[in-house]
């Protein structure tokens, strides 16, 4: 991969900014799938360029990766804020990772095809959903991230909501997918915090028996491009309930053209409240699905039902303000 830069004089910081970026990210996954950081970038990478500011360019915001020729172009602007810079380029490098490289990893299922982590395309209907959830995914990873190698409390903010390094377009849709990687854990008998998971095993660490489950199912959807979060999903709350609720989030993400003010959106706020009943349904009866077969105990249940709501509680807040 070559890495092109406006600014001559600024070309190995950005080189060892992209490898910084890669080396986070490689410490909060496990082993196994951080290998991917290394062996397939230079098959999905061909150009990194660099710009000198983070106003609109060429179509795209802050940073975009577009697959140009079979490979990706991966485009980010640069500021005086450290973290604002590894945000930007860590938010890309994801898209990179979580991109299927060759046919035999597109999973298919109701003829619809995995694209890109949660987002999937429906080809009876010729449209993709799902794109609000995996652009949220990037930004809650990149800021995980950066939170780790700062040796800040990724738990606290994973609860009252996750600090802002810049404002994008997806930022009024973070808590959505902050409520559902909670609501999709799988630690259901030991308490794992995130801390502890990433210096263990990372972030997507398989749980031991009994459960014998991805830490989060929101999580090893995205990043193996499955429908497993669907499927779990649509199990608690109905037939195509997660795929209507990402349509829902796209539509109001995508109504945003890229030359208005994404700092004053004009979101429909009854979506976010009705994707929030969506999700608590869905918590509430997997947890009395998980209480009936004795997999909880009501002490366990009354647990986990609290922690749902203290971050429930804080996305709520927002909404109203």
């Amino acid at each position: 991969m070559k890495l092109i830069t406006l600014d001559s004089n600024k070309y190995n910081d950005e080189i060892n900014r992209f490898n910084e970026c890669i080396t986070l990210l490689q410490k909060i996954f496990s082993k196994s799938y951080a290998s991917k950081f290394t062996s397939e970038l230079d098959d999905k990478i061909d150009t990194i360029i660099s710009f000198n500011d983070r106003a609109l360019i060429g179509g795209g915001y802050y940073g975009d990766s577009n697959i140009v020729n079979g490979k990706f172009v991966v485009r980010y602007g640069t500021s005086k804020d450290v973290n604002a810079n590894r945000f930007i380029a860590l938010h890309e490098l994801l898209h990179v990772i979580i991109t299927p490289i060759n046919k035999g990893e597109i999973v298919v299922k109701d003829n619809c095809s995995s694209s890109q982590g949660i987002t999937k395309y429906d080809n009876i209907e010729n449209k993709f959903y799902g794109i609000a959830l995996t652009e949220t995914f990037c930004n809650i990873i990149a800021k995980i991230a950066i939170l780790n190698k700062n040796h800040e409390s990724i738990d606290n903010y994973l609860v009252t909501g996750l600090p802002d390094y810049i404002y994008n377009y997806y930022s009024p849709f973070e808590d959505i997918s902050r409520l559902l990687f909670f609501a999709s854990c799988n630690d259901y008998l030991v308490k794992y915090d995130i801390e502890q998971l990433i210096n263990n095993e990372g972030i997507d660490a398989i749980i031991g028996e009994p459960i014998n489950k991805p830490y989060s199912t929101f999580i090893n959807s995205v990043i193996k491009n499955d429908f497993e979060m669907e499927i779990e999903f649509d199990s608690f709350v109905g037939k195509n309930e997660f795929k209507n609720m990402c349509l829902e989030l796209d539509s109001e993400m995508l109504k945003i053209k890229i030359n208005d003010s994404i700092e004053e959106p004009k979101y429909n706020l009854k979506v976010f409240e009705s994707v929030i009943i969506k999700i608590e349904t869905y918590y509430f009866n997997k947890l009395e699905y998980l209480h009936q077969r004795g997999i909880i105990g009501i002490n366990e249940k009354e647990k986990l039902l609290n922690e749902f709501d203290s971050i429930l509680n804080s996305i709520k807040l927002k909404i109203k303000n």
